[in-house]
């Protein structure tokens, strides 16, 4: 079995952890952040630095909203006359000509 392999299947292995007074299964990966974190919070400054190494490679960029559909020219003057036309009926001028 390659060592990647062994890592990964060790990592996912799950163990007991007391909680708040709960007793809890997770996965000795989560127990690791853990207790990586809980040593970065009570200063550990090579905590601190592994912490933030490991938010920064991890962590995944904000992905940039795209739109789903662009408006031709034609679509914004059919909206343009729909949201008057709305705001003529709100205010109470009816164009029954129509």
């Amino acid at each position: 079995m390659a060592l990647a392999r062994l890592v990964e299947k060790s990592a996912q292995e799950r163990i007991f952890v007391q909680e708040n007074g709960t007793r809890k299964r997770i996965s000795k990966s989560e127990a690791a952040v853990k207790q990586l974190f809980n040593l970065a919070m009570s200063g550990d400054q090579r905590a601190i630095k592994l912490m933030a190494d490991l938010m920064n490679r991890h962590s995944a960029p904000p992905v940039a909203a795209t739109p789903k559909f662009t408006l031709t020219e034609v679509d914004r003057e059919v909206l343009t006359g729909m949201v008057a036309r709305a705001r003529q009926q709100q205010n109470g001028d009816h164009d029954d000509a129509q």
